[in-house]
């Protein structure tokens, strides 16, 4: 499997290459694409629009320092809650796992 082409995109196109013992590369038979409509053409322009406008006011924070800022303000509340959840789990995991596997005594 390839890199997609653009990195953050979900539905960026990826290459994957196909080796089968014996045969070498394989290549399927061609696929189709779907035919679209005018509409939606419209639509899909009208998104890849919407993306890059996006795009470009992302990377204008991060060349002016704001992303940066931002990260900074949140990250530390992120990495609270996320503690927080996983120390809730622990012992959750460390309670059941004490009721389950107590140690047997002997008579």
């Amino acid at each position: 499997m390839h890199e997609r082409d653009r990195k953050g995109k979900i539905d960026s196109p990826q290459t994957v290459e196909i080796h089968l013992n014996f045969i070498g590369e394989y290549i399927p038979p061609m696929m189709e694409q779907k035919k679209l409509t005018q509409k939606e053409k419209a639509e899909q322009g009208e998104v890849l629009k919407r993306r890059e406008r996006f795009r470009r006011a992302y990377e204008k924070r991060v060349e002016s320092g704001a992303q940066k800022k931002y990260y900074e303000r949140t990250k530390y509340k992120k990495r609270a809650q996320y503690d927080a959840e996983k120390t809730a789990l622990l012992a959750e995991n460390y309670t059941l796992g004490a009721n389950a596997l107590a140690p047997q005594t002997q008579a």
